[in-house]
């Protein structure tokens, strides 16, 4: 068999080709740290506005703990009965006039809803004796925060005896 005489060229073309193999992946692998760091850009702000959020529900929880009384929600804006909550999901929720912010998180805001008395599973509407005689309420915190174009609602609840 005989073969072609003239190869002049052709590590030209091999090593064009070698190149553009090269530009290929370096293209590939920027793009795909750009968009692991998007990702992770995205984490962090995700995780703070939650522990944000989180921290806020706990300031309001702590806030009711620190009543000696049922406190009556006329008197507190953040305090909602049970006969007109507030919904943590309408953004009306988080104005000053329904919230309270948590200066300490920034614009974190909490908003507490009283869900009224506590009846124990499988009792009638009295209060059984091994909770004593005061009575026990049910309230539900909800904290907020808004922060890098991200959002974070966390609900947690709260039994309290007066």
């Amino acid at each position: 068999m005989k073969l072609v005489k003239n190869e002049k060229g052709s590590l030209l073309v091999i090593a064009i080709f070698v190149l553009l193999l090269l530009t290929m992946i370096g293209m590939f692998a920027t793009n795909t740290s750009t968009l692991e760091l998007m990702i992770s850009g995205n984490d962090k702000t995700s995780k703070i506005n939650f522990y944000k959020a989180e921290s806020s529900a706990y300031v309001g929880a702590s806030k009711i703990e620190s009543f000696k009384i049922k406190p009556n929600p006329a008197s507190y804006n953040w305090l909602h009965s049970e006969d007109d909550p507030a919904d943590p999901m309408d953004s009306d929720t988080w104005t000053n006039a329904n919230s309270q912010i948590v200066t300490s998180l920034g614009s974190a805001r909490f908003v507490v809803n009283d869900g009224g008395k506590y009846v124990p599973k499988g009792s009638s509407l009295v209060i059984k004796q091994a909770y004593g005689s005061g009575q026990i309420n049910v309230y539900h915190i909800s904290g907020r925060s808004i922060e890098n174009n991200g959002e974070s609602i966390v609900t947690i609840g709260l039994k309290k005896k007066y």
